[in-house]
């Protein structure tokens, strides 16, 4: 899991949202793009209590989905590419 230059090797058994919010604590950010994965509500509260912009997609089990900042959204495929190029060896 990596958080703006902040990274934690977990367990192939343990959920990457276990260490969100240890993550995260003292940053100075606005918002937080990240997958369906994260969308959970203690981490949601969380981030609403420190003014941070959750753009997390609703997981498909939400009876009332968030609405999300789809195009902020996209931005996350910058990234994604970045680790999977470095996982290819692609430059």
């Amino acid at each position: 899991m990596w958080f703006h230059g902040r990274a934690s090797l977990t367990p192939g058994n343990v959920a990457d949202i276990t260490m969100a919010i240890p993550l995260l604590e003292g940053m100075a950010t606005r918002r937080l793009l990240a997958d369906k994965a994260y969308d959970a509500d203690k981490l949601r509260n969380w981030l609403k209590e420190r003014n941070v912009k959750a753009v997390i997609p609703s997981a498909a089990s939400r009876k009332r989905p968030y609405l999300s900042d789809r195009r902020a959204y996209r931005r996350r495929n910058v990234i994604e590419r970045m680790f999977a190029s470095s996982k290819t060896g692609d430059a």
